[in-house]
C-alpha cells in the first residue's frame, strides 16, 4: 500500500526527499505528532518509505541521514538498498527461539577453533 493518500497533506522539510505528515489527534511537544517518510529513486522508480514518528525519536535530520545511507548503498552496491531490505536483513540476523541458536553456537564453536590454531 503506497504511503500517498490524496486526503493526507504531506509537508516538505528543508532536506530533499524528506517529508512528513501531521497526525490529526496525536500530540507531541504541544504540536501534532509528525510521521516522517523519505523518497528516492531506485532503478528509475520512485520509492517512498516511512521511517517513524517524532514522538518515537525520528526527526528530519535522521530521515535525511537514512536516505543518504540508502542512496550510497545503491550507488556502491554494498548493503541494503531499501528499508524493506534492511528489515529483512535484521530478521535474518536476529536469533530466534530454538533452532537458530544452534546455528549461532556452531558458528561460535568453529570460529573459536580457528583462533586457537
Amino acid at each position: 500500500m503506497p504511503l500517498y493518500d490524496p486526503r493526507i497533506m504531506w509537508y516538505k522539510t528543508r532536506y530533499p526527499g524528506v517529508g512528513y505528515r501531521k497526525h490529526s489527534i496525536r500530540r507531541f511537544n504541544g504540536q501534532a505528532d509528525k510521521y516522517f517518510a523519505i523518497r528516492y529513486k531506485i532503478n528509475n522508480k520512485l520509492k517512498e518509505e516511512g521511517l517513524g514518528w517524532a514522538s518515537e525519536g525520528m526527526n528530519a535530520q535522521k530521515a535525511m541521514n537514512k536516505r543518504s545511507e540508502l542512496r550510497e548503498a545503491y550507488r556502491t552496491g554494498d548493503g541494503a538498498q531499501t528499508l524493506a531490505e534492511t528489515r529483512e536483513l535484521v530478521l535474518l540476523l536476529k536469533p530466534k527461539a530454538h533452532g537458530d541458536n544452534l546455528i549461532f553456537l556452531a558458528i561460535k564453536f568453529f570460529t573459536q577453533g580457528q583462533e586457537q590454531s
